[in-house]
């Protein structure tokens, strides 16, 4: 995003994704929501990212998170049977973080990693930078071309907000 780069780390010969956030005036609630939201999703659902931990210092928040390797959806080419497996997996964790009362507010294929296990097609959730609560006061941020018509009159993020990027 404009406020943050990923790096992939190693630690005890194990890899990872380090999710370095320059902190500014006007993105300290985003990143305490990233944070707060990925605690509470924490292992509770196989196409979530997995946060290990954070830590910061006076400049900068850092995020840990297990290292995904296949790349994201806008880079790669499926057969059918691996669309109707994505699809699926990306609505029942839409439905998942949605029973949760949370809205992710930037699905779009750069947000799904993408890996294979055993010959099937799998998706990881990532960047919940602009998640909120359903009851959180709303979030004018994202990536205009996933953003649902809706978004734009109301200026309201809401759960079909969010099934409305999956379309795009």
């Amino acid at each position: 995003g404009a406020f943050s780069k990923v790096f992939l780390v190693m630690k005890d010969d194990n890899y990872y994704a380090l999710k370095k956030i320059k902190k500014l005036i006007d993105n300290t609630n985003y990143i305490i929501n990233e944070i707060t939201i990925l605690n509470e999703l924490q292992n509770l659902n196989k196409n979530i990212i997995n946060m290990i931990e954070w830590f910061e210092d006076n400049d900068f928040t850092y995020i840990v998170f297990d290292y995904i390797s296949g790349g994201n959806l806008y880079q790669k080419i499926f057969t059918k049977s691996d669309i109707e497996t994505i699809l699926t997996q990306l609505l029942d964790v839409i439905e998942f973080i949605h029973t949760k009362g949370i809205i992710h507010g930037d699905i779009k294929p750069e947000n799904l990693l993408v890996y294979d296990k055993a010959n099937i097609m799998n998706i990881i959730l990532i960047d919940f930078g602009l998640s909120k609560y359903e009851t959180d006061s709303d979030i004018n941020k994202g990536t205009i071309k996933y953003i649902a018509p809706e978004f734009f009159k109301t200026g309201k993020r809401n759960k079909e907000t969010d099934l409305w990027a999956i379309g795009m």
